[in-house]
């Protein structure tokens, strides 16, 4: 592709119908590349979740109830500044 510099060197046709022909041929490379830059993005996409899975870990929200009980319950054997105080989400 050529610098937007030299484009005042560059001898430009002054039949209009060819103008107008080297345009829809620009158009078309321009259509053409577009279209494979979109199905490259496609291929990469599909290999890298082939490669590392989707892009993020769901979780059930059923499952989440399967620790709820035991964390919700005071248990004999945890000590008890572990447990979380009402009003406080990290200190003891």
């Amino acid at each position: 592709m050529e610098d937007a510099s030299q484009t005042s060197t560059i001898d430009l046709p002054e039949d209009l119908s060819l103008c107008h022909e080297l345009i829809r041929q620009w158009h078309d490379t321009a259509r053409q590349s577009q279209r494979r830059i979109e199905k490259l993005e496609h291929q990469l996409a599909q290999l890298l979740r082939a490669r590392y899975g989707p892009r993020s870990e769901r979780i059930d929200e059923s499952q989440l109830t399967l620790f709820a009980k035991e964390l919700l319950e005071d248990e004999p054997g945890v000590n008890s500044q572990w447990r979380r105080r009402p009003g406080s989400l990290f200190s003891p």
